[in-house]
């Protein structure tokens, strides 16, 4: 009985994960080839929102709207709710972790036009990432992701890989 569950078991795992290896293998053969993209985000303007700072502690929450414009492979104009968590305010050591979704009206590699909604996640002043969560348009079936690296504290440079579903 346990010899007969076991080799039903086996089975139906060889089964599951030749399906799973399949399907992985299947979505690869349909993506379009990856396409490398570079170029620059400035901010523009930017407006405070809330700040909050909870009880005794050092840490605090700021929340803004931040504009700007993107140029290079992505181009267009961006606005962005801006989430800052702020470690350690009011001492040398103070830092941000970031996190914001830019909305940009965007035409990439200068042909496809849409709206893009792009998540970023970082530290303030430092290297972070970028993943493409969405679009309109031409741009629907676009994903992507990458790095930023900031140059000054309101130009960034970008780099990463897009590619578009068929």
């Amino acid at each position: 009985m346990i010899r007969k569950r076991t080799k039903a078991f086996s089975a139906l795992f060889v089964t599951l994960a030749a399906t799973v290896l399949l399907s992985m293998s299947m979505s690869v053969a349909y993506a379009t080839t990856p396409i490398s993209v570079s170029g620059t985000f400035n901010v523009t303007g930017g407006t405070v929102q809330s700040w909050s700072v909870s009880g005794e502690s050092d840490n605090g929450i700021l929340i803004s709207t931040v504009s700007g414009v993107y140029a290079g492979d992505i181009a267009g104009a961006y606005i962005s709710d801006y989430h800052a968590v702020v470690h350690n305010r009011g001492t040398p050591e103070m830092w941000r972790n970031i996190h914001t979704v830019a909305t940009i009206s965007a035409t990439v590699l200068g042909e496809k036009t849409g709206t893009l909604y792009v998540m970023i996640n970082g530290k303030y002043g430092e290297d972070g990432t970028w993943v493409i969560i969405g679009g309109t348009d031409d741009l629907a079936g676009l994903h992507g992701q990458g790095t930023y690296h900031p140059v000054t504290t309101t130009l960034v440079n970008y780099e990463g890989q897009i590619h578009f579903d068929p």
